[in-house]
């Protein structure tokens, strides 16, 4: 996994290396120094099955389900009920921001007592998905990226509510938005919802209105392929498509790209 200034591996046998920037502690070795080739990071006991990255901050879940994080955490995103309002209301304060780095991996107590299977991370927030495929979220939601009915920071791990009993398969972020892949499983299909931030069209529901809640892209309800993958970029957005026809020879994947050419999607 890599953000824009750091990179994480995951070795078959669940250890976690790192390296790259590592101003805010984003490579959890105790350090801000600049590694410049992989390094085992030794303060995950259990064994690793799933990391994520984001601008400066990192998760790690391990196969009894706890979630490790470290880097920085100015607007909760490693969610440990802080951030650097807790500190100062001053957002420059050099102090408080060093108080909001975490250089080792810390458990994330916060999502006791629920087992997490999957981790995600946006810019400056983070996405967890449970066993009983719960979805929660906290840090930075100035965009509406958590997906939850607010604005401010969300200090703790909050559950989605408008998810809640959908099977969601895999969840992407981007700088401030979301897509999550979300399975029928009675008929079987995928379809995409998206939220937060679309000021670019990132959220393909053809026009540029931020989105508090998650929201279904009708676009790929009505298309006439099957929903294979899904991945965001800053402010952009990557579908990956397989045609049904399954009789033709020449079966191709559809990829369909949107930003801010929305016009893509205005007759939805």
């Amino acid at each position: 996994k890599t953000s824009q200034n750091h990179s994480l591996l995951l070795s078959s046998s669940g250890k976690v290396y790192s390296w790259g920037g590592n101003e805010n502690g984003e490579l959890g070795l105790n350090t801000n120094e600049v590694i410049s080739k992989p390094k085992l990071i030794t303060d995950i006991i259990d064994r690793v099955t799933k990391i994520s990255v984001g601008d400066s901050h990192s998760l790690a879940v391990t196969s009894n389900g706890d979630v490790y994080g470290w880097g920085l955490s100015t607007h909760s995103e490693l969610g440990l009920d802080y951030n650097i309002d807790t500190f100062s209301t001053n957002k420059n304060d050099k102090n408080a921001i060093t108080k909001c780095k975490v250089r080792l991996p810390v458990k994330i107590t916060t999502l006791n007592p629920h087992h997490i299977t999957k981790t995600y991370c946006g810019s400056h927030f983070s996405m967890f998905i449970t066993e009983n495929n719960e979805v929660f979220s906290c840090g930075d939601n100035s965009k509406c990226q958590l997906g939850l009915e607010d604005k401010t920071d969300i200090l703790i791990p909050l559950q989605i509510e408008t998810l809640f009993t959908m099977k969601v398969e895999k969840i992407s972020c981007g700088e401030s938005h979301c897509l999550a892949m979300i399975k029928d499983e009675i008929t079987k299909t995928k379809t995409i919802w998206g939220w937060g931030s679309n000021l670019y069209g990132q959220l393909g529901l053809g026009n540029q209105i931020q989105n508090t809640m998650p929201r279904p892209i009708a676009f790929f309800m009505d298309y006439i392929a099957i929903v294979d993958d899904v991945k965001c970029g800053k402010n952009f957005s990557v579908v990956l498509l397989r045609r049904k026809d399954k009789e033709s020879v020449n079966e191709k994947n559809i990829m369909i790209k949107y930003n801010d050419i929305i016009e893509l999607f205005s007759h939805y």
